[in-house]
């Protein structure tokens, strides 16, 4: 099992919605996904994935051999081959959690991804140091950029050594009257190759809020185009 750890250096950049989104598009390409909530105490991957009211059983739940992996991993009703492992609300993940986690998963999935939470603290340390790879989430604003290095120096402490981007809310028209970087420009700073970019888009937001998978129009070929490059890397790996 792959284990890909989707972070990102601040909140609000739709990270969590990427999670949902390039999971859902991987899971289509007959691999067996499981999403697992990093984010103990302030979940959401279940409210973007639609999934809150089917939730019996959570991670510690299956940490502390309460249940088995197959009562707490709720499946997606349109996207079959994609499973949830949601966070605790009332327990924090202890230091060596997410690692037992994933070795009890190990088996069962092709592909884990972690949506861990924004920042750099032991919550993230937890989730970066069973990653085999990274993906960092970072809109085209200062900030955010900002944030994104010191994400990437962290990750390159915890010897990631696959370390990728993802340009959320492009905003191509604001980039050529220069009110905002272009996805070369975020490339170049962050010093990382970008597998792709998402459109800043209303619909999504707005799919997001309704726990709906945006699988339509353009924005679903960018997802798509992402759950491409995500398999192209790990196939290579493989």
């Amino acid at each position: 099992m792959i284990k890909i750890l989707i972070t990102s250096g601040k909140g609000g950049v739709g990270k969590t919605t990427i999670c949902a989104n390039v999971g859902a598009m991987l899971s289509i390409k007959e691999k067996n996904i499981v999403l697992v909530d990093g984010d103990a105490g302030l979940r959401n991957l279940d409210i973007a994935l639609g999934l809150s009211s089917k939730i019996v059983f959570d991670a510690v739940d299956v940490i502390n051999d309460n249940c088995e992996v197959e009562d707490a991993a709720i499946s997606h009703p349109l996207f079959p081959n994609l499973h949830l492992i949601t966070a605790p609300q009332e327990k924090r993940y202890s230091k060596l959690d997410i690692k037992k986690l994933c070795d009890i998963l190990d088996n069962s999935y092709d592909i884990c991804m972690i949506d861990s939470p924004a920042g750099i603290d032991d919550g993230f340390n937890a989730c970066a140091n069973v990653s085999d790879m990274a993906i960092v989430v970072v809109t085209p604003d200062v900030a955010s950029v900002r944030d994104a290095l010191a994400t990437i120096e962290k990750l390159n402490e915890c010897n990631i050594d696959r370390i990728f981007a993802i340009v959320n809310r492009a905003r191509s028209n604001m980039a050529r009257r220069g009110k905002c970087m272009r996805v070369a420009d975020v490339e170049e700073i962050v010093n990382c190759r970008v597998i792709g970019s998402i459109d800043e888009s209303k619909h999504i937001v707005q799919a997001g809020n309704l726990g709906i998978i945006y699988n339509k129009g353009r924005s679903k070929d960018l997802y798509e185009k992402v759950s491409n490059e995500i398999l192209r890397i790990v196939n290579k790996e493989e």
